[in-house]
């Protein structure tokens, strides 16, 4: 529930946030980063291979393995800000828990009756 926004039909401050925009994002975001950051390091791996001496499986697995926490947390991050802005400028993000009207961060100053 949300303290300071208020519902424009009754008034109530018995307010729920939905956030499905930003969970969406979050989810999409961290498999986008997770998958494009792994495929990178397979692509660095074979070039090292060509270039180098071969790295062991160990070390390509494990470097794998933290290319893909480092690209799913800032695919995450990236995908949880731009939900977020859908949120609060597309969606109707916001239900009364009173009169279960929904709207959005845009309409919640106009007060209808």
């Amino acid at each position: 529930m949300t303290s300071n926004i208020a519902c424009p039909r009754c008034g109530s401050a018995k307010i729920s946030v939905r956030n499905y925009a930003r969970k969406a994002g979050s989810v999409i975001g961290t498999v986008a980063g997770a998958t494009g950051s792994v495929a990178a390091s397979r692509t660095g791996a074979a070039l090292g291979a060509i270039v180098g001496p071969a790295r062991s499986v160990v070390g390509r697995v494990a470097g794998a393995v933290i290319d893909a926490l480092c690209g799913g947390a800032a695919g995450c991050n990236t995908g949880a800000v731009l939900g977020n802005a859908i949120d609060d400028n597309v969606l109707d993000n916001f239900d009364c828990v009173s009169c279960g009207h929904r709207f959005g961060k845009r309409r919640q100053d106009k007060r209808h009756s």
